[in-house]
C-alpha cells in the first residue's frame, strides 16, 4: 500500500470512529438502532476505501473490458506500451485522435504512409480542393494516387506524434490505413496471438 493509500485509510478510520461514537451517543437509549446505522456507515466507508485503494486496477479492468467489447479500443499498459486486440476479421483497428477529431484506422504494415480517405480528410480540416494527387502507390488492387499532407498531430492512447506525413487517397476507400510513416516513429511493435503491442 502506498503512502497516499495509507493516509487515506487512516483518515477514513478516524472518520469512522467519530461517526460511530456520534451514533452511539445519539442513540444511546436505542442501542439496536445505533448498531444498525453504524453498520451501514462502516460498509459505506470500507467500500470507499476499497475503491480508492484499487482505483488503478479498476481503471485497467475497464480498459480491458472495453477492448474485449470493442477491439479498436486502445489499452495503455503499465510498461508504457499500447496494445489493441484483433478484430473478428483478423485485422487490427485503432481508435486515434487527429487534430482533435476521432479517427479509426486499420493498421497496415504494407502501406508506406498513413493513408486517409476523403471523408476523414474533411473531418480533420483538410481542404480537398487544395490537394494535388502526385504520389503513386501500388496496391493489391492496382495503381492508386494520393495527395501528400502533413498531420499536425496524431494521438494513440497516451502517445502523441506531431507533424507526421500522410496521404489522402484519390479513389474512394471505406477505411483509413495506419501505415509505416506512423509505425516507424515507434521504438517497436509486435503481434503476438491476437494482440498488437506498440512501444512508443
Amino acid at each position: 500500500m502506498s503512502e497516499d493509500q495509507s493516509a487515506q485509510l487512516i483518515h477514513s478510520l478516524l472518520l469512522l470512529v467519530l461517526l460511530t461514537s456520534g451514533l452511539i451517543f445519539h442513540f444511546r437509549n436505542r442501542l439496536g438502532t445505533a448498531v444498525k446505522y453504524a453498520g451501514i456507515w462502516i460498509s459505506v466507508i470500507l467500500a470507499m476505501v476499497l475503491l480508492y485503494s484499487y482505483k488503478h486496477d479498476f481503471s485497467d479492468f475497464k480498459e480491458r473490458l472495453l477492448s474485449s467489447l470493442s477491439p479498436s479500443t486502445v489499452i495503455n499498459n503499465d510498461d508504457g506500451s499500447i496494445s489493441v486486440k484483433a478484430s473478428q476479421d483478423g485485422h487490427f483497428y485503432i481508435n486515434t485522435e487527429i487534430n482533435g477529431q476521432s479517427v479509426r484506422f486499420m493498421v497496415d504494415t504494407g502501406a508506406s504512409d498513413i493513408v486517409i480517405n476523403k471523408r476523414t480528410a474533411e473531418k480533420i480540416g483538410i481542404d480537398l480542393n487544395s490537394l494535388q494527387y502526385i504520389n503513386t502507390y501500388y496496391t493489391a488492387n492496382g495503381k492508386v494516387r494520393g495527395a501528400p499532407v502533413r498531420l499536425e498531430n496524431i494521438k494513440v492512447g497516451n502517445y502523441t506524434i506531431n507533424d507526421i506525413r500522410a496521404s489522402v487517397n484519390e479513389a474512394d476507400m471505406n477505411k483509413s490505413l495506419l501505415g509505416m510513416s506512423f509505425l516507424n516513429k515507434l521504438n517497436g511493435y509486435e503481434v503476438k496471438n491476437d494482440t498488437l503491442t506498440l512501444w512508443p
